[in-house]
This record gives structure tokens, C-alpha cells and sequence, in this order.
């Protein structure tokens, strides 16, 4: 059975931190802290095929900046990039207890 529908805001964000090699467990918490709700598997799994439907790298450690920040560029008419990725106090907790 297929979950939710992913959100622009939502594949955004994952995107982004997994192009900041950030572990797919912790990206999950970083969505929980923004009020959404997807398991470690669920963003491994959604990583994986954003990355393979737009050749943005051979691997969701290895995704290529470039190809990420053009692909994030597309979604900017749709969501506010800046605010969606400015990290917030709790993000930065989050990210400080795996650093």
C-alpha cells in the first residue's frame, strides 16, 4: 500500500540534506521537527528515486551540488526555498548531537 503523497516541501528538504551527506535516520527527525511525519525507509526509498529520475548522482551519499541546487531551483515557483531551508534552532540541535 502506498503512504501519503510526498510535498514539494518535503522532497526539497530531503534533498537537500542528503546532498549534505546527512544520514537518513536524522532526516527524518529533521522532518518531524517540521511536521512531517516519514520513516528512515520511506526517505532512503524517496532519495533514492528522486535521484534516479533526475541523474542527480550515483548515490544518495554522492549526489552532485550542481545537479541539486538546478533540480531545487525548479521547485523555488512552487515553495519559499529560503525559509524551507533556513535551519531553525531545534534543526540545528538535531544536527549537533550527530556531529
Amino acid at each position: 500500500m502506498a503512504g501519503l503523497k510526498w510535498s514539494d516541501e518535503e522532497e526539497c528538504l530531503i534533498i537537500w540534506f542528503a546532498s549534505a551527506r546527512i544520514p537518513h535516520g536524522i532526516i527524518s527527525l529533521l522532518l518531524k521537527e517540521k511536521g512531517f511525519d516519514r520513516t528512515m525507509t520511506s526517505v532512503r526509498n524517496k532519495i533514492s528515486a528522486i535521484r534516479n529520475q533526475n541523474s542527480l548522482g550515483e548515490a544518495s551519499h554522492e549526489l552532485i551540488e550542481l545537479e541539486v541546487d538546478r533540480w531545487i531551483g525548479h521547485l523555488s515557483p512552487r515553495i519559499n526555498i529560503d525559509q524551507l531551508l533556513t535551519p531553525t534552532l531545534q534543526d540545528q540541535q538535531i544536527l549537533d548531537q550527530v556531529r
